[in-house]
C-alpha cells in the first residue's frame, strides 16, 4: 500500500477574510484543491448552522473506496463512481482527510474546517 501527502494548491479565501465575513453574517463557501502524484482534491467546506458541510471530489482516480474525516469526530463517506464524497454536520477543528483507495492511500493533513468561535 503506498501512501501520499497531498499539498495545498488553491484556496478561494483567505482565513481572515474567510472569518470576516462570517462574523457580519455573511455565509461564505471556502474551495480548496491538493494535489498529490496526478490526483487533484477539490473540496468545499460550507457553513451548516454552527456546523459545517464538507464535500469534495477526487479526480484522477479509477477506482474508489472511501473517504474518512479525522479529527475532533471521525466521519466516512463512500467515494462513489464521479470520485464525490460528503461530510455533515461537521464541528469547526483541524482534521486529517483520507482518502482510501484500492492501491493508494492519499492524505490531506492540517485540514481546517470552519473556524473557532
Amino acid at each position: 500500500m503506498t501512501r501520499l501527502g497531498a499539498l495545498q494548491q488553491f484556496s478561494n479565501a483567505p482565513q481572515s477574510l474567510y472569518m470576516s465575513a462570517h462574523t457580519f453574517g455573511l455565509p461564505m463557501t471556502q474551495g480548496v484543491q491538493f494535489s498529490a502524484a496526478g490526483y487533484d482534491i477539490d473540496l468545499l467546506v460550507m457553513p451548516q448552522r454552527h456546523l459545517w458541510t464538507l464535500s469534495g471530489r477526487l479526480l484522477g482516480a479509477s477506482a474508489y473506496n472511501q473517504a474518512i474525516l479525522n479529527g475532533s469526530t471521525t466521519v466516512q463517506s463512500d467515494v462513489d463512481d464521479l470520485g464525490s464524497f460528503c461530510f455533515n454536520a461537521v464541528p469547526h477543528g483541524t482534521y486529517m482527510l483520507m482518502l482510501l483507495l484500492d492501491d493508494i492511500d492519499i492524505l490531506v493533513k492540517n485540514l481546517v474546517v470552519g473556524f473557532n468561535t
